[in-house]
């Protein structure tokens, strides 16, 4: 689907370009234009200049955020792998309880929460089910010294997948502001005309130069517009993460 996105928009960027080329060319024909090919070429590579130092850095801090909301869902899910293998050191019913509240937790946030945070939300489902496995570990009452210690340790790695929870739902909520977007694409229409002020004699090189500048600046606006949204729909990441913590969930119990 992304795949198709971004040849769709390739391909209407350039016959965008070919067709406003030609209408230009009724305005402002080539005998007019060769003769400031020279100004007019430094003007571009000023303009390009600006242009592809400002996508450049889009895409860096775009990918950087997509990567880092990849390593946080890592980090909650390892988390919620250690807290249902570290129940093992209650005894029963305590550590029935605390795997079924984390295996729950994990059913929402995979079946129910990741088609939320595609449309910028949150799931209900899932934050009950967070909040019944802070409950859980609350209500357990240690029976010694060795269940105290372990109970602990698992509160400081609840406290750890609170904080993954809520970085991952801030990263779901991420855009880059409307100015952004507004300068980015003032700047690449601007691109794209420029390139139709110089005099080239063959219309059909002329088409295929301009074709091209338009079809890469629309590949990658519409890669920034896609990795904005690390669990969007178009280039959103699966959850992986939680679909393997089935693994650990039926290994045989300790």
């Amino acid at each position: 689907m992304f795949a198709g996105l971004l040849a769709g928009a390739a391909i209407a960027a350039t016959l965008l370009a070919v067709l406003g080329l030609a209408l230009s060319r009724r305005v402002l024909p080539r005998s007019v234009l060769e003769s400031h090919n020279t100004v007019i070429g430094h003007g571009y590579a000023v303009l390009s200049l600006f242009i592809g130092i400002l996508l450049a850095l889009m895409v860096v801090a775009v990918w950087e955020r997509y990567v880092e909301a990849q390593e946080i869902t890592e980090s909650e899910a390892n988390t919620l792998a250690d807290l249902y293998s570290d129940a093992a050191a209650f005894r029963e019913p305590d550590r029935s309880r605390l795997r079924q509240r984390i295996r729950d937790y994990v059913l929402a946030v995979e079946a129910d929460e990741w088609r939320a945070m595609a449309e910028r939300k949150e799931s209900p489902r899932a934050w009950q089910a967070y909040a019944a496995i802070r409950r859980a570990y609350l209500d357990v009452t240690p029976h010694d010294l060795r269940e105290a210690l372990w109970l602990e340790q698992s509160l400081r790695r609840l406290d750890v997948l609170a904080d993954a929870r809520r970085l991952r739902l801030l990263h779901s909520r991420t855009r880059l502001p409307a100015a952004m977007w507004i300068a980015l694409s003032v700047l690449s229409l601007a691109t794209v005309g420029f390139s139709y002020l110089f005099g080239v004699r063959d219309p059909r090189l002329h088409a295929v130069v301009s074709g091209a500048i338009a079809a890469g600046l629309a590949l990658t606006l519409t890669l920034i517009w896609a990795l904005q949204q690390p669990f969007g729909r178009l280039a959103g990441q699966p959850p992986d993460a939680f679909t393997e913590l089935r693994t650990v969930f039926e290994q045989p119990e300790p």
